[in-house]
């Protein structure tokens, strides 16, 4: 590494976004609610995926977020209800994602780079938050 500054550069960089993500998911995990948890853990798959269609169980959905399979498929037809996901065997699908970045309490990084989890930090409010972005 010492001998190519353009690869030493680059994995500092990702060392320091894994950090950063790592952090933002512990204080998700400790603040939020289920819902809001799920909601982030779609966008992060979709962010990953290029499709809007996600190869996502509600058992593996319960088990990355410590919680019984049962509160994974009331929260899903929560955001199925408002039109934001549909979900079938094995697949959700996401409809309307700018609706699921600010209805759970912008628990994702925005397009202006400040997440929730920024101003919770800060003091400032997820609400006010979802009304500015």
């Amino acid at each position: 590494m010492k001998k190519s500054a353009s690869l030493q550069g680059s994995l500092l960089k990702y060392v320091q976004v894994f950090m950063v993500q790592t952090a933002h998911t512990a204080i998700a995990n400790a603040r939020a609610k289920l819902d809001e948890r799920l909601a982030r853990w779609i966008l992060m798959a979709h962010d990953r995926l290029d499709d809007k269609s996600l190869p996502l169980t509600h058992e593996f959905l319960s088990l990355m977020l410590g919680v019984r399979r049962a509160g994974v498929t009331e929260a899903l037809h929560a955001l199925k209800g408002q039109k934001l996901i549909q979900s079938a065997r094995g697949a959700i699908v996401v409809l309307n994602r700018k609706g699921i970045e600010c209805g759970r309490s912008c628990l994702w990084r925005s397009r202006s780079g400040i997440s929730a989890i920024d101003r919770m930090s800060t003091g400032l409010g997820a609400a006010k938050a979802c009304v500015s972005s």
